[in-house]
């Protein structure tokens, strides 16, 4: 898998705010790295050489978390990286609101059977 395309897909056409992402190097000693910057500055090409290759080809599946981290844009949504059971991607999000109701607070919360919301109105 290519990450560099893979984060470029999740970006979209939305602008950069900032981003932090980690390179772990779970197959070596070398301690891992952490890039972080603001705007659309992602350092690809240098990112590619200090990770040995690892932002041209990875592997995303069963395994070895390769890739962290998180990137906020200008319009207040943001992509962090999400991991299950060895395999690894981008997962959107966006503010969460009072004004969506109860399915914000499913993930915060757990399950939502037998809730009561008590709202302040003021």
């Amino acid at each position: 898998m290519n990450f560099k395309e893979e984060t470029i897909k999740a970006i979209g056409n939305r602008a950069i705010e900032e981003y932090r992402i980690r390179a772990i190097r779970c197959d070596t000693s070398e301690p891992d790295l952490i890039f972080e910057g603001k705007h659309n500055t992602i350092p690809w090409v240098d990112m590619d050489k200090r990770t040995n290759g690892l932002v041209s080809n990875y592997d995303n599946g069963y395994g070895s978390d390769n890739w962290g981290g998180w990137i906020t844009f200008t319009d207040g949504t943001w992509i962090s990286r999400v991991t299950y059971d060895g395999s690894e991607w981008w997962d959107n999000k966006s503010k969460p609101s009072l004004s969506n109701g109860i399915l914000d607070s499913i993930g915060e919360f757990g399950s939502v059977d037998n809730v009561e919301i008590i709202r302040d109105e003021r």
